[in-house]
């Protein structure tokens, strides 16, 4: 009877999720459940591989579109690198041990998610990143390249991307030499893009991408394509990021894998291209998906519901209601949503929720120790948010604090509509952090910083009139006396599963010797040598232990 009744309940679920949304979802959430994440049909959408710091942030890697002259919808009539839900099978056909309406990260490890329901994979895409479906129906690691997603091969049991990329930019040299030196110019540039042997001088333009970034010898850039023409990016506004600080050229794609591999928050698609311009080789860069239409519509989210970015401009990050209203679009990016220049969904959430409930706060517990959230669980999907929190902290992400998110309005799979926030710019973490002076990045280590990040001091002013490196919605949630101890709890649920110690490291190894000959030659970045990488990737294990042992004392994690 059991089973009859799981598989009635699988095949409901995968009738009510057919299109793929949250809002065509109704119900309410059962009591104590915080859980509010993502619906995408078992799809991870890790792979292409063919799909921040001291006392103040970088800001490095804003998506800069406020400064782009086009439109912000990015829609295609044909998305380059778009997701396509993977078969959904009979419940009958695949023992079901637990049930994942948001995704893989819901199911037990060595199990798929296939139509809602975890139990035996039928192919790699009902498995976790990176993970292959063997031929006994387990996820897990892949014995042979025959077991991994299209543009994937098995490297020391990951399925990682196949070949890296080559792209080319062409260009005229007196305006490359005026991009690299206007290093602070929004000026496009024409240019011709070849991207594994096919052009497609279709009008693409090209400019830099990011802010303290563009003073490193390698720059970043944002490549764009016309609306409506064949493109070879995730979107049509392509970010490659040069990654000059990283000198792995992995924390990026590390860190959003790890919000794949233990969460369903939705995180940016990565993957590697050999870079060059004017037929020069430029360097091994990162092509990081654009937070935008179509990243929203592949992990099932409403892409006409609004979407805000935070400006690397104080106080635009920190949730802190800004003196003049009418001014929320200097701080604030809006991203998508109808109509463009209506905010005030946002000022409700900050002058409404957040700023309410932090004065409640003080009010009630004046030296900061506990807060209330009366307002703000009723305005955000708070499971999502802790989960997001946990895997930053986790990371060490130093620059994530007062920008570099994305947060949007959607329903959860109950249908509940409330916030939830996407991760961005993942270069600073793994204790990649700048000196005191601010003249090297990566050099310094330091794996006991961001433990609470981002919560006021007890003896802070805060107001638009007070500069403060905080963000009032992390404050609130944190140190709320029902969500802390959460927090806490997903910490060391993490590094309890295993993968911190024992996967991530071999992962490192992996995904560097795979990177290595696109490395080696690289003009611009920080390695001269073999020696020098290993030394490099030394550092980041090194980070991967000192952080547990940090982590575990602060979160208290309960001994084993």
């Amino acid at each position: 009877m059991r089973t009859i009744l799981f598989a009635l309940l699988a095949l409901c679920l995968v009738a009510a999720c057919d299109d793929g949304s949250f809002s065509n979802l109704s119900g309410t959430p059962a009591d104590g459940d915080l859980e509010t994440d993502r619906l995408d049909n078992g799809e991870v959408n890790d792979d292409d591989w063919s799909r921040a710091d001291l006392d103040r942030p970088d800001g490095d890697d804003s998506d800069g579109d406020r400064m782009d002259a086009e439109p912000e919808n990015d829609a295609d009539s044909e998305e380059t690198g778009e997701i396509d839900s993977p078969e959904t099978d009979s419940a009958d056909d695949n023992p079901i041990a637990s049930y994942c309406p948001q995704g893989v990260a819901d199911c037990p490890a060595g199990q798929g998610c296939v139509g809602g329901a975890c139990g035996v994979c039928q192919a790699p895409e009902h498995c976790r990143a990176l993970e292959s479906c063997r031929t006994d129906g387990v996820c897990g690691a892949c014995e042979d390249s025959s077991q991994c997603r299209e543009g994937t091969s098995c490297a020391d049991g990951f399925c990682l991307q196949a070949e890296i990329g080559e792209f080319r930019i062409a260009m005229d040299p007196a305006d490359f030499e005026a991009l690299k030196t206007n290093i602070y110019g929004e000026t496009w540039y024409p240019c011709v893009v070849t991207a594994n042997g096919r052009t497609y001088n279709l009008g693409e333009q090209i400019r830099l991408l990011g802010n303290f970034s563009r003073s490193f010898p390698t720059k970043s850039f944002r490549i764009t394509s016309p609306s409506g023409v064949d493109h070879p990016g995730f979107s049509r506004k392509m970010n490659l990021k040069a990654e000059w600080d990283d000198p792995t050229h992995m924390r990026s794609f590390l860190a959003y894998h790890l919000y794949r591999q233990f969460t369903t928050v939705p995180a940016p698609r990565v993957r590697y291209w050999k870079v060059l311009v004017n037929d020069a080789y430029y360097g091994l860069m990162v092509e990081t998906e654009r937070v935008g239409d179509n990243f929203l519509e592949a992990n099932g989210r409403d892409a006409q519901r609004s979407m805000y970015e935070a400006a690397y401009v104080y106080p635009g990050g920190t949730f802190v209601p800004i003196a003049a209203p009418e001014t929320y679009d200097m701080y604030y990016a809006k991203k998508n949503g109808l109509p463009e220049d209506d905010y005030s969904d946002l000022v409700h959430f900050i002058e409404n929720v957040i700023w309410p409930d932090f004065e409640d706060s003080d009010a009630l517990d004046p030296g900061r120790d506990e807060t209330t959230t009366a307002r703000v669980r009723e305005a955000l999907h708070v499971e999502h948010y802790l989960k997001y929190l946990a895997v930053n902290t986790l990371i060490q992400n130093a620059d994530t604090i007062t920008n570099n998110f994305y947060f949007s309005w959607q329903a959860d799979p109950t249908g509940r509509l409330a916030w939830e926030f996407y991760p961005w710019d993942m270069d600073l973490t793994f204790g990649c952090l700048y000196d005191e002076d601010w003249t090297q990045v990566c050099h310094d280590f330091a794996a006991d910083r961001w433990w609470q990040n981002g919560i006021v001091d007890d003896e802070e002013e805060v107001g638009p009139d007070h500069e403060n490196w905080i963000n009032l919605l992390i404050h609130l949630v944190i140190l709320d006396p029902e969500f802390a101890p959460r927090y806490s709890g997903l910490i060391c649920e993490y590094l309890d599963r295993g993968y911190w110690q024992n996967e991530l490291p071999r992962l490192l190894d992996a995904l560097g010797d795979r990177l290595w000959p696109a490395i080696e030659p690289d003009p611009g970045d920080q390695i001269e040598t073999r020696q020098d990488f290993e030394a490099a990737k030394d550092y980041f294990k090194r980070f991967l232990v000192e952080r547990e042992e940090y982590l575990r004392e602060a979160a208290e994690c309960r001994a084993d």
